[in-house]
């Protein structure tokens, strides 16, 4: 069984990069924003890490299939979903 690890993403990570409302650029309301690290994943033939972040605002017009639901937290909002957003995930190396 392969584990799972709750990790975030290093700030050096982000620098140098566009401002871009769709990488969430690691932070969510001046903290880390955790993400969940998606190893030997089949990318173009090739095996690729991948950054999937978790979300406690998902709108409940988000299409279903494109989150794993996952139990709402302290600081998900009435009518939104918290899971992990599958649309925003994006390939990383272990570095960062």
């Amino acid at each position: 069984m392969k584990k799972i690890k709750v990790v975030g993403i290093s700030r050096s990570f982000f620098e140098g990069l566009p401002a871009d409302k769709e990488l969430l650029h690691g932070t969510d309301m001046g903290k880390n924003r955790p993400f969940m690290i998606m190893v030997n994943l089949n990318y173009q033939g090739k095996k690729i890490d991948f950054a999937i972040p978790f979300r406690s605002r998902l709108s409940s017009k988000t299409p279903k299939d494109e989150y794993k639901s996952l139990p709402p937290r302290p600081n998900t909002p009435k009518h939104c979903a918290h899971g992990l957003h599958y649309t925003k995930m994006f390939p990383i190396k272990k570095q960062f």
